[in-house]
C-alpha cells in the first residue's frame, strides 16, 4: 500500500495509494487547495470532490470513499481527529498556492459591500486596504470565486487558481505560496 513517490525532492510514502481519495473541491476545475494538493500528491487514486470536509468524511465512514485529504488550517480539523470512527494515517506538508484579494473590478476598488472567503483564511481579512461592510465565509475558496460572478461588485479572498480560473482581477498578494501540513484520514 505504501509507495514513495518524489515531489519537489521530497518522498510521499502515500503518494502512490489506490483508492478514493475524498477532498473539498471539484475534480473538473481541481482549484481549490485541496483539490490541487490531492491531485498532484495522489494522482494515481481516484479524486472525488466533497462540499465540506465533514461530507467527506461521512463518505468514508460510509465507505464511498477510501481516504479523506484536509489541510492542517481547516478550523474544524479537530472534529475530524474526535471521531472515532475515523483515524489519521499519513500527515505531511506540501505548498499551496499563492493566497490573494480579488475581484472583478479592473482596479483596487476602494469600497465594496461584502468580502467572501473561506473561515481558513480569516486571518488574512486585516491586510485588506479596500473597505468593506461586511465579510461572508463560504465553504471553499473556489466557492469565493463563484460568488463574484453572481455579486460583481463585491470582492474575495482565494487563490491564485481559483482567481487565474475565473478570470478574476488580483489586487494584491495576501499570502505567497506556502508550505502547509496535510492529514490523510481513513475509516477507523
Amino acid at each position: 500500500m505504501y509507495q514513495k513517490q518524489e515531489f519537489y525532492g521530497r518522498s510521499y510514502p502515500n503518494a502512490g495509494l489506490a483508492g478514493k481519495v475524498s477532498t473539498l473541491g471539484n475534480p473538473a476545475t481541481a482549484v481549490t487547495c485541496s483539490m490541487d494538493v490531492a491531485t498532484r500528491v495522489f494522482g494515481s487514486a481516484e479524486i472525488c470532490g466533497v462540499s465540506t470536509f465533514e461530507e467527506g468524511a461521512e463518505q468514508v465512514v460510509e465507505e464511498e470513499s477510501d481516504y479523506l485529504l484536509v489541510p492542517g488550517a481547516y478550523p474544524e480539523i479537530k472534529w475530524l481527529y474526535r471521531d472515532h470512527r475515523l483515524t489519521a494515517v499519513d500527515a505531511f506538508v506540501y505548498p499551496i498556492a499563492e493566497l490573494v484579494f480579488c475581484s472583478r473590478h479592473a482596479t483596487t476598488p476602494e469600497y465594496v459591500e461584502r468580502v467572501y472567503y473561506h473561515p481558513a483564511t480569516d486571518s488574512l481579512l486585516g491586510k485588506l486596504e479596500t473597505r468593506f461592510d461586511r465579510t461572508e465565509p463560504v465553504c471553499s475558496n473556489e466557492k469565493a470565486g463563484e460568488m463574484l460572478l453572481q455579486h460583481p461588485g463585491d470582492a474575495a479572498i482565494s487563490n491564485m487558481l481559483v482567481a487565474n480560473y475565473y478570470g478574476l482581477t488580483i489586487h494584491m498578494m495576501l499570502q505567497p505560496k506556502h508550505q502547509m501540513g496535510w492529514v490523510l484520514f481513513a475509516k477507523n
